[in-house]
């Protein structure tokens, strides 16, 4: 082989293991990037359900407190209801 042929061919095994190597590494890295996003999203959501569940609780409660009242004004001052029909 002439000395030309020799420098092209390895030239061209550097360059296309280079490439693989980038590809490769490129890989790795989005997969990296994807499972930290995804572990991130995860953990947002179980916030979001514990800040559901609190606010779920906390109206829950403040009802109670309203129902409560209601029948002690109740007892104060009796209401009549209108009938519809």
């Amino acid at each position: 082989m002439s000395r030309a042929a020799k420098l092209t061919l390895g030239s061209a095994i550097i360059v296309t293991s280079f490439t693989i190597w980038g590809v490769h590494y490129l890989q790795q890295k989005e997969r990296m990037i994807m499972h930290i996003n995804i572990e991130r999203e995860e953990q947002q959501g179980r916030e979001i359900d514990e800040q559901q569940r609190l606010r779920w609780e906390k109206n829950r409660e403040e009802l109670e407190q309203q129902i409560a009242l209601q029948r002690e004004y109740e007892n104060i001052q009796p209401v009549a209801y209108k009938d519809d029909d």
